[in-house]
């Protein structure tokens, strides 16, 4: 075999275990992906790139936004993210908007956040005496 010929597979051989690894690597975003697009949430892949990169759980963030969907509630995916990021009970604050909107409350998505947050740190609070 010519030595043009080894060199030309051996390239291939790398090229395609890269291209294996990248595979890999965005299967787990892909399926993020296509359960976001399934729920009718518009989450894009660079969205969930971007997630990724800041270390943001993925999957709970897009399971979150899939329930605020669900729910009929119009809360953009990056505030969901920063509330998640904040350590906010993201799920809770939801279910919370959600019977607001069916009581004709009115309740934004900041006030059942920080709600949330002054009762975790009440609770820390009383934890700590």
């Amino acid at each position: 075999m010519p030595p043009e010929q080894i060199v030309m597979i051996v390239f291939l051989v790398i090229v395609l275990i890269i291209g294996l690894i990248i595979l890999l690597l965005f299967a787990n975003l892909f399926r993020l992906w296509l359960q976001a697009t399934m729920c009718g949430a518009k989450v894009s892949l660079l969205n969930l790139v971007g997630m990724k990169l800041r270390r943001s759980d993925c999957k709970h963030v897009v399971n979150m936004i899939c329930m605020a969907r669900q729910c009929g509630l119009d809360i953009r995916n990056d505030y969901i993210e920063s509330a998640i990021i904040q350590g906010a009970d993201v799920q809770t604050a939801l279910i919370t908007l959600q019977r607001a909107k069916e009581r004709d409350i009115e309740l934004s998505w900041e006030d059942a956040i920080s709600e949330d947050t002054r009762r975790r740190i009440v609770e820390a609070n009383q934890l700590a005496d």
